[in-house]
């Protein structure tokens, strides 16, 4: 961060510099030749560079007022950016026939599953499972290979009505979910 902030003080040292050259230059009668488009491609891309540092450092410095602001209760200005999200973590799991890939409320799924010639519908059994547990399926996508296995993924979401439930995290939703429907696979 300090870093950040003695670069930015550099450049504006340097457009500061830049400006009293070009004024005292601007005076006396000898006038330098113009940059060449290398010079001016460098100084652009110089400047660019810069600007760049100057917002991360103001945004980042805005951050860390904002924080210290909410640590003491008080506030500055409506105009602070605010924090970014912490990132969500991605976990996985994989077991006979299935893999489950969780990320907060969402969750992807893919069970493998022998055909069963119609005799049941696959996608209709492992919704019902999910649905069960208050969990929502956004897609659903079958592949049938010429094995005769059924490949079925699911992107799942927990529903709103989720948090009515039981005093579980969304992960531990899932897993209870998930637990069911491997021995729903199971019983295929």
């Amino acid at each position: 961060m300090e870093m950040l902030k003695v670069e930015r003080e550099h450049a504006i040292a340097l457009a500061t510099a830049a400006t009293a050259t070009a004024a005292a230059s601007a005076d006396t009668a000898l006038q330098a030749p113009p940059p060449s488009e290398e010079e001016n491609e460098e100084h652009d891309s110089v400047v660019a560079a810069a600007t760049r540092e100057m917002a991360l450092a103001d945004m980042v410095h805005a951050w860390e007022q904002q924080q210290e602001a909410a640590a003491t209760g008080g506030s500055h200005g409506g105009h602070a950016v605010p924090p970014p999200p912490p990132a969500a973590s991605l976990q996985t799991w994989t077991g006979p026939n299935m893999t489950a890939s969780l990320t907060g409320d969402d969750g992807f799924i893919t069970l493998s599953l022998p055909h069963q010639g119609g005799q049941k519908n696959l996608v209709a059994g492992a919704v019902s499972v999910l649905e069960r547990h208050h969990i929502d399926v956004v897609t659903a996508t079958v592949s049938a290979s010429e094995q005769g296995d059924n490949l079925i993924s699911l992107h799942c979401h927990l529903s709103p009505g989720s948090s009515s439930s039981q005093n579980l995290t969304p992960l531990d939703k899932f897993k209870l979910a998930m637990s069911e429907l491997m021995l729903w696979v199971i019983s295929v």
